[in-house]
């Protein structure tokens, strides 16, 4: 009651550590409904902007004080921090098996994207504000003297290339098939003409999939992990061969380098 603020990081941090907690722990119940109603108090904090920049991610305010020692404090996107969140939402899905958690986790992810140069520098993120605050740093005073709305002017590697730290433990191996607003997406992969899923994923080997897909065919080379979302039972196997099966998961070994499943 007498805390007057609170960092939205502190609020997915917290989750983040449950569901640890939770997957490489203990798998206990008060852990997973906790890190479950964190996560949805932390939705107040997420961007729903339509743009690659924002999209999925956090709310952030004081990174252009510290990290680009250039603008004040002001509204940004597109933060390192927001993947706190993302990888959260990431993990959550393994164990709520909510669809919905992985399209913010991949949202969240690309958002951190467009912030790298081809030359592989990388801002600290998008600044939508176009009147930033003024800030004091080290007995310098910096005043903001152009309309932001933009990226910072210098990069800020350290925190910028965080992303892809989590994406190798995560995204790297993923690709997914579901729905959003009634309408088939894809995560980190397309589907081509033949219904052939192309995964994204450099070291991909799990799959997600939802209720309804339908027909999916796909080139891979040994087992592939298939993850499914909550409201699908079983997963039709046209090719490949069942070496696992659970409520959760189905294990396909590949035939001739090739998979063909139906859901």
């Amino acid at each position: 009651p007498d805390v007057e603020f609170i960092d939205e990081g502190s609020i997915a941090c917290t989750a983040l550590t449950l569901i640890y907690a939770y997957l490489f722990l203990k798998d206990r119940d008060e852990y997973r409904e906790a890190a479950g109603k964190i996560l949805k108090y932390h939705d107040n904090w997420i961007i729903r902007t339509p743009g690659a920049s924002l999209y999925g991610s956090s709310f952030r305010y004081w990174e252009n004080t510290w990290e680009t020692r250039d603008w004040g404090p002001s509204i940004n996107g597109g933060h390192a921090w927001s993947i706190w969140t993302a990888e959260a939402k990431y993990y959550s899905f393994f164990i709520e098996r909510d669809f919905t958690d992985l399209i913010d986790s991949f949202a969240a992810f690309i958002s951190n994207m467009p912030k790298v140069n081809r030359d592989g520098s990388m801002y600290s993120n998008f600044t939508p504000d176009y009147i930033t605050g003024s800030f004091k740093h080290n007995g310098f005073e910096f005043n903001p003297d152009y309309l932001a709305h933009d990226f910072p002017r210098k990069t800020f590697t350290a925190s910028g290339s965080y992303f892809l730290i989590r994406a190798s433990e995560t995204w790297f191996y993923t690709s997914a098939v579901g729905f959003w607003n009634g309408e088939l997406i894809t995560l980190n992969a397309t589907i081509e003409e033949g219904s052939k899923l192309v995964s994204h994923a450099p070291h991909f080997k799990k799959l997600v999939v939802e209720k309804g897909v339908g027909r999916i065919n796909l080139e891979h080379k040994g087992v592939l992990e298939i993850y499914k979302s909550a409201e699908l039972k079983e997963i039709e196997v046209l090719k490949g061969e069942i070496i696992f099966n659970n409520l959760n998961k189905t294990l396909v070994k590949a035939a001739n380098g090739r998979i063909t499943i139906y859901t």
